[in-house]
């Protein structure tokens, strides 16, 4: 986790990205797809696997998984 937040912040100045909620998962594969499909349906706008969309809501989408 701290070596990808680090080269996500490598890139943005202003060290925007924060870790918010983790957990292990049996098959990290599922849980990341499962996560996306959901985010997809609750985003203002997406980009590849970039989405606007609240904390709150996709905090609730994280802990349904």
């Amino acid at each position: 986790i701290e070596s990808r937040l680090k080269g996500y912040n490598g890139c943005d100045p202003l060290k925007r990205f924060k870790v918010i909620a983790f957990k292990a998962v049996q098959d990290r594969r599922k849980a990341e797809r499962i996560l996306l499909d959901n985010t997809k349906t609750k985003a203002e706008l997406q980009t590849g696997e970039w989405f606007r969309i609240s904390k709150d809501e996709v905090l609730s989408i994280f802990n349904s998984i």
